[in-house]
């Protein structure tokens, strides 16, 4: 009998040891749960932090990019519109078109003239009077 005693005692041992370490697996599974809903929010908000500076980030990396590229269109189109105005002045001085600045000077002598044609008329009916 005393080995069914000894079989006895250590089954409710074990028993007890079993809801023990049942136990304390359930709090630590309830305690994990709760770490990781703690652990999961801020961990959540950090990331989404994070994600907001890394948008700032890259859209004002994707501004100065667009800049450059407008920049560096609006100094070709320049140069584009520099390159045409010269190619077609040559082409208009090649068959004898006068330029702007040719047209400006002969402006300029007409009026010259115009004006001594006028001084001259009138000294002319000055002495005829």
């Amino acid at each position: 009998m005393q080995y069914v005693e000894r079989i006895e005692e250590m089954t409710r041992r074990l028993q007890d040891d079993a809801r023990k370490v049942g136990r304390v697996l359930w709090l630590a599974g309830l305690g994990a749960v709760g770490v990781i809903g703690n652990t999961g929010r801020t961990l959540l908000d950090t990331l989404a932090d994070e994600g907001r500076r890394f948008q700032d980030r890259e859209l004002g990396l994707v501004r100065e990019a667009a800049e450059r590229a407008r920049g560096a269109a609006g100094d070709a189109m320049a140069r584009v519109e520099s390159a045409v105005q010269q190619a077609s002045k040559a082409a208009l001085n090649r068959i004898g078109m006068p330029s702007r600045a040719d047209i400006a000077a002969l402006t300029a002598r007409v009026e010259q003239l115009t004006a001594r044609v006028e001084t001259l008329g009138r000294k002319g009916a000055a002495h005829a009077g």
